[in-house]
């Protein structure tokens, strides 16, 4: 487990669990935005790889999700109202957190998933105090869709609740990753080929859930903001842009979609972005089979960004 856990106030009047894989001067922070459906403490052996590098390393959880479920934010839940704003605002406090504590070393976020969503919309809306970003599982989805799902997900929203948990949804999102791995062994094979990571996952109470029709609408709504060229143009156009992802990543369209993102960073400006299309990796690269390779591409990149001046 994480070597500590520290409570912080967020700016929504609640508490934000942090944990962090602590080590003696770190040379460099990252912190982690982990994905929808999951949370902080899967990223533990990744973060042990990087604490032997002397990298210290932050992970919260999302409203909704591990620690952040509550009664307002039940499990798949954010809130009620701006949920997917609050959720921002909270990377927001844990960076203040992580700058006062490291005000000399360069901190790095990492976001995967719904977290590299939430990363870059968080850059989008805060002053940029990081020295790279580094986006795994992520995608560019085309416009079209994402309206479509905000559409779906306000008439689910009114047919079952903002909390309400939305089958259509479901189908039109995790249930349709597994369509391209036949024959299949359970409903997450899209994850990874690493069985026994999947395994896991399925057996964990705290993965696998149905967000709410909400949640989806948020999420969609704060998509679009990102898919916007303007929007990507208020970040530093000299940031450090990393993007990892499985060639056979659903969530990318088997590399088409993370292949638009990084056109879309570069589209807005940003010419130092990196793209590492891993062939036959899935969606959590780095829970793949192989994934002790994944996590020293990672390294060598921090590494190289830490040779950088400011």
């Amino acid at each position: 487990m994480p070597q500590q856990h520290i409570d912080i106030n967020n700016h929504i009047n609640e508490k934000t669990n942090i944990a962090i894989w602590q080590v003696e001067n770190p040379k460099a922070v990252i912190h982690i935005l982990h994905g929808m459906g999951e949370h902080k403490a899967r990223y533990h052996h990744f973060a042990s790889f990087l604490n032997q590098h002397d990298i210290q390393v932050y992970a919260h959880d999302h409203l909704g999700h591990g620690d952040a479920i509550s009664e307002d934010s039940p499990k798949g839940h954010f809130h009620d109202e701006d949920g997917f704003t609050k959720v921002v605002g909270i990377v927001e406090d844990v960076q203040n957190y992580i700058h006062i504590q490291h005000p000399d070393v360069p901190v790095f976020l990492l976001g995967h998933s719904m977290g590299s969503f939430i990363a870059q919309h968080y850059l989008v809306d805060y002053p940029c105090r990081i020295k790279g970003l580094i986006l795994s599982g992520s995608a560019y989805t085309p416009t079209p869709l994402l309206r479509a799902l905000k559409f779906v997900a306000g008439i689910e929203s009114l047919r079952l609740g903002k909390k309400g948990n939305s089958s259509v949804i479901n189908l039109l999102s995790f249930g349709s990753y597994n369509n391209n791995f036949k024959p299949k062994r359970t409903e997450f094979d899209w994850l990874s080929r690493n069985e026994s990571s999947v395994d896991e996952y399925i057996a964990d109470e705290l993965c696998g859930f149905i967000c709410s029709c909400s949640s989806w609408q948020q999420l969609a709504s704060g998509l679009l903001v990102i898919s916007r060229p303007d929007s990507l143009e208020k970040i530093p156009s000299t940031l450090p842009v990393s993007i990892i992802s499985g060639d056979m990543d659903p969530v990318g369209n088997s590399g088409k979609y993370v292949k638009a993102l990084e056109q879309h960073w570069r589209n807005t400006g940003h010419n130092d972005v990196t793209l590492n299309l891993i062939e036959n990796a899935r969606h959590e690269v780095l829970n793949e089979t192989d994934r002790e390779l994944h996590y020293n591409a990672v390294l060598q990149w921090l590494e190289n960004q830490l040779k950088t001046p400011a």
